[in-house]
């Protein structure tokens, strides 16, 4: 078994995920498992409704991903699996947040919980800063995730964006064997890059504008230049969560 997936830190994410996915693979089923077990949020439920109206999202399901055993409620794995198979969803968005605290772990969790199940996993970047700035902007929460992740995943960057470990890890390997020849022990700072650089990194373009055009956000235009990398990232990402869709139908 093995359908894409995507774990989303933000939520205000999904309409750009969902808008670029649809553009990417026409047709294709995209639906929400709320992990958190807050779908019947304000908010969210807002949201999603919207995102449903347009034909963006298939669907929702309510989980918990604290595996409480309740006869009542799905476990992320058990709506994972109804999502993808009896629902009949060509892909799963899994939406993790729960408060500042909680959504690292609950993000990491997900991305397990599909990796478990042998399903692609597509872990949608934070990004945050204007574009060009420098340090390129990958959240600490999105590296940290990435540091600690069990098995790799996908992570999409909008095309033109640099690498965020490429500098530090060419860096970091270059005194390991500057450390070696000398015969000193490696260099500290460098298995952080490495282990974030060992994930599958796409690149694909980005129409900010387009997305900025469909009225998806509650502040329209405005929050989209106000974090323009952070609606990018995650249009990106759509089109990466396509790319996967591909690939699966030539295996």
């Amino acid at each position: 078994m093995s359908d894409a997936v995507a774990v989303l830190l933000l939520d205000a994410q999904l309409g750009a995920l969902a808008w670029s996915l649809a553009r990417a693979a026409p047709g294709a089923r995209l639906g929400a498992v709320s992990a958190d077990g807050r779908g019947g949020a304000l908010r969210r439920a807002s949201l999603l409704a919207g995102l449903r109206d347009r034909g963006l999202i298939a669907g929702e399901l309510i989980a918990d991903a604290q595996e409480s055993g309740s006869a009542h409620t799905l476990s992320v794995a058990g709506a994972l699996e109804e999502a993808l198979g009896e629902l009949g969803w060509d892909a799963a968005v899994l939406l993790t947040e729960h408060g500042e605290q909680e959504r690292s772990g609950l993000a990491m969790r997900c991305a397990e919980i599909a990796g478990q199940q042998e399903r692609d996993t597509l872990l949608v970047a934070e990004m945050r800063g204007a574009a060009g700035s420098s340090p390129q902007q990958l959240s600490e929460r999105t590296l940290t995730l990435l540091d600690r992740l069990q098995e790799p995943v996908s992570v999409a960057l909008p095309a033109g964006i640099r690498s965020p470990v490429g500098h530090e890890l060419r860096a970091g390997l270059r005194s390991v064997f500057e450390s070696s020849a000398r015969g000193s022990q490696l260099a500290l700072g460098v298995d952080r890059p490495a282990r974030i650089a060992r994930h599958d990194w796409r690149r694909a373009p980005v129409d900010l504008v387009g997305f900025a055009r469909e009225g998806l956000l509650e502040d329209g235009a405005p929050a989209v230049l106000q974090e323009p990398l952070l609606f990018a990232s995650a249009l990106a990402a759509g089109s990466a969560l396509a790319d996967l869709l591909r690939e699966e139908e030539w295996r």
